[in-house]
């Protein structure tokens, strides 16, 4: 995969609108990867982009090289930047060679009909291989004509694929030559193989063999290089190409079905608010409902917890996503001495309502029997009691550490 990265030569901001960048900008003195966010499609030609290399506000990074500006604005206008997916097709002029069960024959590609960047070929050095330039997905097929003319009733021929010259088992039908009766002496044999992945620098050949079970030794057919073709696919690319941006916003925020507001940007949900994946590109997320004509704050049932603890003391007790804890004691007084902190920088108020019918809930304060950050900081540092049918809210205050009581009843 090409990296192309954008890299600010001044000390302020860059605005990119154009582009799906983070914040839509580049930072000063900064850098982004364009093609963590951006199909490489989508880069080429980008009139925002042009502006800032013409006014020598940023340069191209593009696989770990610098360019200069002109480099860099050429690099942008040309067709070197890859698509998503490449391909190569060569042919031969070789239509003299021989190959047989014993002596197999690897073809010499020394015409290159189509070419993409992102593979490796030359005519002349090592025509027989095509390098992949970078890792992915790759797909190879091909025809192979040949003739047999030294009156063989029959041969029949096989493609191999070989990779950094290692022959490959994969299974391929074989091509059939006839050259007696009314068949012909030449025969074509398409072949497409399995998809493979490669890593870039490594490199592919087409050898082309007699099948053994059918072989003679008088069997040398012919290689018809003109008539003969193979080609490379890269199939898997980084990132497809994204459709054109439709009218309004990324994201519409609606209430009741009523469209209040759009944002272009990320809504980051902090907190124990349920959302669930409605399907069909709709979102709901359960912050809360307000009846406007009462004034009455009601709480999402997913927020409540109700839960009986009838043995023990109560320690380290986890408050999960719940903003309200119903605790049963049971019929005997439960000693506790904390709850899980909030991560830093989360801010939670939870409220604890005794709802036993004879055991009370007996806050103790700054106890060893809870780790330090879960323990609680109670009001003149006495412990207190909380009946049947008793509240309690406490508070997380980060600079002590501690749950600080915020009221109670």
């Amino acid at each position: 995969m090409t990296i192309v990265i954008a890299k600010n030569q001044t000390a302020s901001d860059l605005p990119l609108m154009s582009l799906p960048v983070p914040d839509n900008e580049i930072p000063a003195s900064g850098q982004v990867n364009l093609t963590d966010f951006c199909s490489v499609n989508e880069i080429e030609g980008d009139a925002e982009l042009q502006s800032y290399i013409n006014a020598g506000n940023i340069i191209f990074n593009v696989d770990g090289v610098d360019l200069s500006q002109s480099e860099s604005l050429s690099y942008l206008n040309s067709a070197t930047i890859p698509a998503d997916m490449s391909f190569i097709s060569l042919t031969s002029t070789d239509n003299s060679s021989t190959y047989s069960d014993s002596t197999p024959l690897v073809i010499d590609w020394d015409v290159e009909q189509e070419k993409d960047s992102g593979f490796t070929h030359s005519n002349t050095t090592n025509p027989s291989r095509i390098q992949v330039d970078n890792d992915g997905t790759y797909q190879f097929g091909g025809l192979l004509t040949s003739e047999e003319t030294g009156g063989a009733q029959r041969v029949q021929f096989a493609p191999k694929l070989l990779i950094d010259g290692v022959v490959q088992n994969i299974a391929l039908a074989t091509g059939y030559i006839r050259s007696s009766g009314a068949s012909s002496d030449q025969w074509p044999a398409p072949f497409v193989f399995r998809p493979l992945k490669l890593n870039a620098g490594q490199y592919v050949e087409i050898q082309i063999e007699v099948d053994s079970s059918t072989a003679q030794p008088s069997f040398n057919p012919t290689l018809l290089g003109s008539s003969s073709y193979f080609w490379c696919l890269l199939m898997k690319g980084t990132k497809g190409d994204r459709g054109e941006p439709g009218s309004g916003s990324n994201i519409v925020v609606k209430k009741d079905g009523v469209t209040v507001g759009t944002l272009t940007d990320v809504i980051d949900i902090i907190g124990g608010v349920p959302v669930v994946d409605q399907g069909g590109n709709v979102t709901s997320i359960e912050i809360g409902n307000y009846a406007d004509a009462t004034g009455i704050t009601q709480m999402p049932s997913a927020q409540i917890n109700e839960v009986g603890i009838t043995s023990g003391s109560i320690d380290d007790y986890n408050i999960g996503n719940f903003n309200v804890h119903f605790i049963n004691p049971g019929n005997s007084d439960r000693p506790f001495s904390g709850m899980v902190a909030p991560a830093a920088g989360v801010n939670r108020i939870v409220t604890i309502i005794n709802s036993g019918t004879n055991g009370k809930i007996k806050f103790e304060n700054n106890d060893n029997s809870s780790v330090a950050a879960n323990r609680l900081l109670l009001a003149d540092n006495n412990n207190f009691d909380l009946p049947r049918g008793g509240s309690v809210q406490f508070i997380y205050k980060h600079s002590s550490s501690r749950w600080i009581t915020y009221t109670y009843y």
